[in-house]
């Protein structure tokens, strides 16, 4: 038997090949031309979003008045100033006394009372006798008496003496004070409280913040 010469097979081989080439050729264009679908962006659902963020901490700072919520004004024909509004208060000859508790119900204040007095005495002292005066009865002399800090400020439009101490007396008091000299009356504020936190250092700024001459 004859054999087929061999160029016959090579050149089926080769159109087989180009075939090949051709088909592989054309797939290849058509992927990269085949539009992508779009990647959906990954959503953290479990983090608000900037707008939302924005608005919480707005809404907190809009609402955050500090210790006290409601505040009312006490005004008489010498002086004015703001002081919790459920706090409650009496007079006791020059001075005012205001107290945080009900003290018909209990005596007492309990660990968050406070107590705020303010009044007048006539004195032929400057501040600073005064206040030095002061200093050596409550403090310098009395071991119960500890002072914490004491500074030149403004009160009420006046130069001032702020003042803060500590006793050991009533189971243990911070006492933070503010004196000015109006004419030969020595006006005075104290808050009063067995904790020296934040809420009662914002209460007692807002009060003598507020303070005023008429």
């Amino acid at each position: 038997m004859a054999q087929k010469p061999k160029s016959n097979a090579l050149a089926v081989w080769g159109v087989v090949f180009v075939a090949v080439l051709a088909f592989a050729s054309t797939y290849a264009i058509y992927l990269y031309y085949q539009p992508e679908e779009p990647i959906a962006p990954i959503q953290d659902e479990a983090l608000p979003n900037e707008a939302e963020v924005n608005d919480e901490e707005s809404v907190v700072e809009e609402n955050d008045t500090g210790a006290v919520k409601d505040w009312t004004i006490y005004s008489d024909e010498v002086i004015s100033f703001n002081y919790p509004a459920d706090w409650y208060d009496k007079k006791e000859n020059d001075f005012i006394i205001f107290t945080s508790w009900d003290p018909q119900v209990s005596p007492e204040r309990g660990e968050q009372g406070m107590r705020l007095v303010v009044g007048h005495v006539r004195t032929g002292m400057s501040l600073e006798q005064y206040v030095g005066d002061y200093l050596n009865q409550n403090i310098n002399f009395d071991p119960t008496f500890s002072l914490l800090a004491r500074e030149n400020t403004v009160f009420g439009g006046q130069p001032a003496i702020m003042v803060q101490s500590a006793t050991t007396l009533e189971g243990g008091s911070v006492i933070q004070s503010m004196f000015t000299l109006r004419g030969d009356e020595l006006w005075s504020i104290d808050l009063v409280g067995k904790i020296l936190n934040q809420d009662f250092q914002i209460i007692f700024d807002k009060i003598t913040n507020t303070f005023s001459f008429k």
